[in-house]
């Protein structure tokens, strides 16, 4: 699913990410695992787009990075460390969004397969600023696959959150990989 050779990124003379390489199987969940300041979140911002490496050959899906960004795009689905979601806005409403932006058919029928899923029934009609860091998450992961991509790219899915909170994002990571067969791609410095 994920083939990466060679892969390098500078910002002037700092080296952030050298010679790295690997590959990700379909439907496995793949930790990407370093500690603080190692390239992590610079080799995610490669795979995902939003960052052209200086060096180095990445395929996702068989599209190659460079040539094939756009395709690429629609086939991944990205949870960022930072949330990008309105804080004003439920937490419905967030996703309502993002599947009109996608242009998501039956957005409402797919909102709630992944409010079931991802167990966001509680706090949906909430407003996303004023929820919890771990209902935040699943917010933010559900928002990921509002579109039914193939990969899921989590940077640092569990930073900053209780154990509790983590054990729950572990265990919904777990479920949506067997449940929608997603290949999962993810950050994190807990080891």
């Amino acid at each position: 699913m994920i083939s990466i050779s060679g892969l390098r990124k500078s910002f002037g003379s700092k080296i952030a990410v050298n010679d790295v390489s690997f590959e990700v199987e379909k439907g496995s969940l793949f930790a990407f695992l370093g500690t603080n300041g190692a390239g992590k979140s610079t080799t995610i911002n490669c795979l995902t787009t939003l960052m052209s490496p200086d060096a180095g050959k990445v395929e996702l899906g068989g599209f190659q990075l460079g040539r094939d960004d756009h395709k690429i795009r629609s086939l991944i689905g990205t949870v960022f460390q930072d949330s990008v979601l309105d804080p004003l806005l439920t937490a419905r409403e967030n996703l309502e969004l993002k599947a009109a932006l996608y242009g998501v058919e039956d957005s409402k029928a797919r909102i709630d397969q992944l409010s079931a899923l991802i167990d966001l029934g509680d706090f949906i009609t909430q407003r996303y600023g004023i929820l919890s860091g771990g209902q935040k998450r699943r917010v933010d992961i559900a928002r990921a696959l509002v579109h039914q991509p193939r990969v899921l790219f989590l940077d640092e899915p569990t930073a900053g959150l209780d154990l509790h909170s983590r054990d729950i994002v572990w265990s919904t990571l777990q479920e949506i990989r067997e449940s929608l067969g997603l290949t999962i791609f993810l950050t994190t410095h807990y080891m």
